[in-house]
């Protein structure tokens, strides 16, 4: 039988308590990636920087096209505090 590996293991184990501690239902690895995903567009980090760091063999493709928006979205909220100010 097929024993997990066990930092895999261990990541799940911890994930499953972090859920029960916060009482979340659902949150897994998938949602970590989403997260450093979508805060590493906002900050402005180049798509291929991060494909590499998640592990995507597209060139940035899926990112531009799934999280793209964020960027536009991101520096439009970002220019409205400067008028404020």
């Amino acid at each position: 039988m097929f024993e997990e590996y066990a930092p895999v293991r261990i990541l799940k184990e911890t994930l499953r308590k972090a859920r029960d501690i916060a009482g979340v239902e659902c949150f897994g690895f998938h949602d970590c990636r989403h997260y450093f995903i979508n805060h590493a567009v906002m900050r402005g980090i180049d798509y291929m920087t991060i494909t590499r760091r998640v592990g995507h063999k597209d060139g940035g493709v899926l990112i531009s096209r799934v999280y793209g928006h964020l960027n536009d979205e991101h520096a439009k909220r970002q220019a409205k505090k400067l008028r404020l100010a």
